[in-house]
């Protein structure tokens, strides 16, 4: 899809990344959440079948991938940075973008306060509605982290097998003892 525009020499592009532990989480609920899991929903099944299957983790570390080895073409900025730091985050992309000089740092500022993580909940509780039904509600949505509890002993040794060597890549972790 982007290919072509990858040779072009004014192209670049933001990839942001989030630790895959907490990705296969926010896909589970995504998946119930969106009805395409019917019958009785075990969360632990899903999360399982998605640790598994080509289509979610192992397909999405490989295009991960494919977007790292693009050099100086891509600022690779994870999740986890912009939650910790929104404005410092939008600042290093806006120069990356080669447009600082058109953008007032007091606007970033003033958007970042102004559209909080608060209003970002508050959107989700609709979009959600499918879980509070089958009482699947989480309360860590959005933050760093949630697969420590979220992830059985099961699937984190599933998971280690699968992606223990990307997240040792990615620098969530130094081995595989977590």
């Amino acid at each position: 899809m982007f290919e072509p525009l990858l040779e072009q020499p004014d192209y670049r592009f933001i990839y942001q990344y989030r630790d895959p532990r907490d990705s296969v989480i926010s896909w589970a609920y995504n998946e119930i959440s969106e009805g395409n899991v019917k019958g009785n929903v075990d969360f632990e099944a899903v999360l399982q079948k998605i640790i598994i299957s080509r289509h979610h983790l192992t397909e999405h570390i490989s295009r991960a991938r494919e977007w790292f080895s693009l050099g100086d073409k891509v600022l690779s900025v994870s999740f986890e940075e912009m939650k910790e730091n929104k404005a410092k985050v939008i600042k290093i992309i806006i120069r990356f973008l080669g447009i600082s000089e058109l953008i007032d740092v007091n606007a970033i500022n003033s958007a970042v306060s102004e559209y909080s993580d608060l209003q970002y909940a508050g959107s989700l509780d609709v979009k959600e509605a499918r879980l509070y039904k089958l009482k699947l509600v989480r309360c860590e949505r959005g933050v760093s982290r949630a697969w420590v509890s979220g992830l059985t002993p099961v699937n984190k040794l599933l998971f280690k097998k699968i992606a223990g060597d990307y997240l040792i890549e990615l620098g969530y972790e130094k081995d595989f003892n977590w």
